[in-house]
C-alpha cells in the first residue's frame, strides 16, 4: 500500500462456516440459533425463498476452527450432536 492510504487494515480472523439443517418450526429455530450463539458462533439463517425443502431451515454458524485442525473435527462432532438434538442434521462447512 502506498503512504497515501495510511496504515494497513487490521487483519481479520480466519473462520469456517458450519451449516445445520433443522425443521422449520419457530421454537426449534430460535432454540438452535441460541445454542449456536452460546457456543460462540456468529449465527445467521441462510434459508432462501423457494427452497427445495420448505419444511427445513439452513442455519450457518461461523467459528474460528479451521480444517484439518483437531478443533475443527471436534466442532463437527459438536454441531452434529446439536443438530440431531433439534431434529435436524449437520450439513457441512465452508470457508
Amino acid at each position: 500500500m502506498s503512504e497515501d492510504y495510511g496504515d494497513y487494515p487490521e487483519p481479520s480472523p480466519r473462520r469456517t462456516f458450519y451449516y445445520v439443517d433443522i425443521p422449520d418450526e419457530p421454537d426449534i429455530v430460535a432454540a438452535c440459533m441460541a445454542a449456536l450463539t452460546d457456543l460462540g458462533g456468529e449465527v445467521s439463517d441462510q434459508s432462501i425463498e423457494g427452497r427445495t425443502r420448505p419444511d427445513r431451515r439452513h442455519i450457518a454458524a461461523a467459528f474460528t476452527d479451521l480444517p484439518p485442525d483437531p478443533g475443527h473435527h471436534a466442532r463437527v462432532a459438536q454441531l452434529s450432536s446439536l443438530a440431531r438434538r433439534y431434529g435436524g442434521r449437520y450439513a457441512g462447512f465452508g470457508a
